[in-house]
């Protein structure tokens, strides 16, 4: 059942990298992933946040981003944000 999930593969799908915009002191995130959530912290000692909409974020904030599906691999990312204003 579960390689029937991977299309037959041995190893799951991995979920595709999160889509990451900042404009504005204002952060966007998406997946290209169809179903996959995103989560993400400011700092490593953060709790994880589920993604639901915009959020404020400084220029040279530091960013943890994890993006999953079930039933595939999770990804995480981290990135200094950087206003291209």
């Amino acid at each position: 059942m579960v390689k029937a999930m991977w299309n037959g593969a041995e190893n799951p799908p991995v979920t595709a990298e999160a889509e990451v915009s900042f404009s504005e002191g204002k952060v966007t995130l998406s997946c290209p992933t169809p179903s996959a959530l995103n989560g993400w912290r400011k700092s490593s000692g953060d709790a994880w946040k589920i993604y639901t909409r915009t959020f404020e974020a400084t220029d040279g904030d530091s960013l943890y981003v994890n993006t999953h599906r079930i039933g595939y691999e999770a990804v995480e990312v981290s990135i200094k944000l950087n206003n291209r204003d």
